[in-house]
């Protein structure tokens, strides 16, 4: 009994060491200390040689985590750690039929190795207790932690494949165990876990010996280095110091230039979901084991300053707003890149998946919105799971949650992001009247889970209006790779030229629109304001050149777009607008240029009026687009076509093919694959011609008036000027 905590053990445990002969452990030892790792610099901060604990904190850091252990905001956390800690898991996970080894099936349990390191982290917190009996649990269930991992990376069947992350969570597993416990390990002990973690590691996407790979996109670039690397170089240090350099010397000299290079624009360009939740959170792994290892929050040279070292540019920490902008006030996400909580997410169920990464961030850079939207997001402090540990170790009770209208109700992500966010207020709730959009230019574009959605925009009003398509279940199927990651399935831009036709076949799939996601800088901004109040902007203005995404055909394709916020004047029938023109000028006579808006449901066509709803469950939001111009400067196309292409059968067309999912989707989860989208076109009649579109938006109640409020075209008909008046607003 510990605290009240009753829970069973046995007095002694069993153990017993897999067969392994003395040559293979000194074998795999000495490479781990032999290998060359030269091939970066010396990082620039390195640990202490016999400092323990020092991975994810320090001795200094302890009284702070008893503190979060016996707090009563901890308190649902604290009672699941002990509740693993009582856990009598002994390493050996049960066994595999011969039917589930020929399926390549795992015996992994999370819940068994979670207890291991909660017994670690027992350990490394109470062995000095000034209690006898707590001191003495300490030291079973340290000496419990040391055996049970080594038994664990013995008897564990990893699923058939990399199975990368199973394999990730046992490294980085290890890597606590062994520093945590670090005074409990014999050298045979230090051996083995070192010989099991290359064995384990020998399959993974890492490989053993350990391939960097690339620093941008792909797993090598989430937690397989930074985080349980990073883990393991950091904890083993004292033994084997040029693994840490080598580990430690590809951060600092690959990972964080290319990183820092990025977060200038106060985003991840995977997305908010792949990339804030995702890839952006193990970037911050690494920051915080880097930042703890050096002194965290302590001050041990008493400046009055934090020893922690940041390793990245302290601008990094401004990518949770990325996350919290994108916020919707149905608990969603707006989309972009590939967002997996679709298919993992019951409707009406706030999206939690990046709850521990904002928290995390939270303590780190002490920002009390990032803390109240990882409140919101989970619950309160409801964290469970491998998240019970992230919180109790890092968690600052000192960050107190700030109210989101303090924030501005636009942000600008500025370059290589260039996009915007612009709001009309913060109410939670599929009833809340507020509008969100978000326009993005994309200027540069790096593949993987990004998507190819420059000069793309998004309409959320009671639901969401103007949408993308497409849905994300498994990474490079044919309907995510032709359909859901291309502008097609984007409020984007489509011009077709005569080299790269609309729906012609290349390597056997049709092709999507000529977007040819370079990989370099090829859009630039045109312009970007918001006011004139910048705390609540009446208007968010956005536009770019984004000729740069399509091929040598497209000479200019100027995107300008700006949202208007009416509801700041008290129009609550109309409390939002949006307006896009379009400038383009291609080569080839006869090029196709068309405006293409998405939608959830079927739109109404009415001459040159879209009118868009969303009343599936409560929603109740509706979008009217009215197609003002469509021409040259010195003629308007009369002949311009509005098309719609969706429905069954029809939804993901390129061309003349549906690009189906194949997966089973449960009807519950909040899935916006989309019904299709409109298609408003004009034609090129001679070369080097420019043409113009202009369409104005706006939003309303889908159950409110029937009557379109006309938007008027101003055109002084010679090119120099052109623009609309929408009620009492000239654009």
């Amino acid at each position: 009994t510990v605290d009240g905590k009753e829970y069973e053990a046995t007095a002694t445990m069993t153990y017993e060491m897999a067969d392994q002969t003395e040559t293979v452990v000194e074998a795999m030892h000495s490479s781990m200390s032999d290998l060359e790792w030269d091939t970066y610099n010396t990082p620039k901060v390195i640990p202490t040689i016999g400092q323990h604990p020092r991975l994810r904190f320090t001795e200094a850091d302890i009284p702070d985590i008893i503190r979060n252990l016996e707090s009563e905001e901890c308190a649902a956390m604290a009672e699941e750690f002990y509740t693993y800690l009582g856990m009598t898991f002994n390493g050996t996970f049960s066994s595999l039929n011969a039917i589930e080894e020929a399926e390549g099936r795992t015996n992994y349990n999370a819940k068994n190795l979670l207890s291991i390191r909660c017994k670690a982290l027992f350990y490394a917190l109470y062995k000095n207790s000034d209690e006898p009996e707590r001191a003495a649990m300490a030291q079973y269930h340290g000496k419990t932690a040391v055996r049970a991992i080594q038994r664990a990376m013995e008897t564990i069947k990893f699923s058939a494949g990399y199975d990368i992350y199973t394999r990730g969570d046992f490294q980085y597993a290890a890597a606590e165990v062994y520093d945590w416990c670090y005074d409990l390990l014999t050298y045979e002990d230090k051996q083995n876990i070192a010989a099991k973690i290359q064995k384990i590691s020998a399959d993974s996407e890492s490989k053993w010996p350990v391939e960097i790979g690339t620093a941008v996109t792909s797993h090598l670039a989430g937690d397989l280095i930074q985080s349980n690397w990073m883990a393991i170089a950091i904890a083993m240090y004292d033994e084997y110091p040029t693994f840490y350099e080598y580990i430690a010397g590809a951060y600092f000299d690959v990972f964080i230039g290319s990183r820092n290079a990025w977060y200038v624009s106060g985003t991840h360009h995977q997305g908010a979901s792949y990339g804030v939740a995702g890839r952006a959170n193990c970037d911050m792994t690494a920051q915080t084991l880097i930042y703890q290892m050096t002194g965290g929050a302590n001050d041990y040279d008493g400046d009055g300053q934090n020893d922690g070292v940041y390793a990245l540019n302290p601008i990094a920490g401004t990518i949770g707003y990325q996350y919290l902008y994108s916020m919707r006030p149905d608990g969603q996400l707006l989309r972009e890149g590939d967002v997996w909580e679709e298919n993992q997410t019951d409707e009406d169920t706030i999206w939690d998946a990046g709850a521990g990464a904002i928290e995390r961030l939270a303590n780190l850079y002490k920002n009390g919105y990032y803390r109240r939207m990882a409140h919101e997001m989970s619950g309160g402090m409801a964290f469970t799971g491998e998240g019970i540990l992230n919180v109790l170790i890092t968690h600052d009770p000192d960050v107190e949650s700030q109210s989101y209208y303090n924030l501005p109700y636009t942000r600008y992500f500025p370059m290589p992001s260039a996009s915007m966010i612009g709001r009309t207020g913060w109410n939670m709730g599929t009833a809340s009247d507020d509008v969100i959009v978000k326009m993005q230019l994309t200027p540069v574009y790096l593949d993987n889970h990004q998507h190819r959605d420059a000069g793309a925009f998004q309409i959320y009003y009671k639901g969401i209006l103007a949408s993308e398509s497409g849905y994300y279940v498994i990474y490079n199927t044919q309907h995510d790779a032709y359909y859901n990651k291309t502008s097609t399935a984007h409020n984007t831009l489509a011009i077709t030229s005569i080299s790269n036709r609309y729906g012609q076949q290349q390597n056997g799939y049709v092709s999507d629109w000529g977007h040819v996601g370079k990989q370099d800088v090829v859009n630039t901004v045109v312009g970007e304001e918001f006011g004139p109040n910048i705390n609540k902007p009446e208007y968010s203005y956005l536009a770019g050149d984004i000729a740069g995404s399509y091929d040598e055909n497209v000479q200019e394709a100027v995107r300008s777009m700006l949202f208007l916020n009416l509801s700041l004047e008290g129009n609550s029938e109309y409390p939002g607008a949006f307006i896009v023109f379009d400038q383009i000028k291609t080569k080839e006579v006869g090029s196709k240029k068309s405006f293409l808006l998405h939608m959830q449901s079927e739109p109404e066509i009415n001459g040159n009026v879209i009118t868009i709803k969303n009343t599936e469950d409560d929603y109740n939001g509706k979008l009217t687009d009215q197609v003002l111009y469509m021409g040259t400067a010195s003629a308007a196309d009369e002949n311009y076509t509005i098309t719609p292409i969706g429905g069954p059968g029809r939804q993901f067309v390129v061309g003349n093919y549906n690009y189906a999912h194949t997966e089973n989707i449960t009807s519950d989860l909040c899935q916006e694959q989309g019904w299709g989208r409109v298609e408003i076109t004009t034609k090129t009649t001679k070369e080097n011609q420019t043409d113009y579109m202009l369409n104005v938006m706006y939003v309303s109640d889908a159950d409110g008036s029937t009557k379109v409020v006309p938007a008027k075209l101003i055109y002084d008909g010679k090119g120099v000027l052109m623009g609309a008046q929408l009620m009492n607003h000239v654009a």
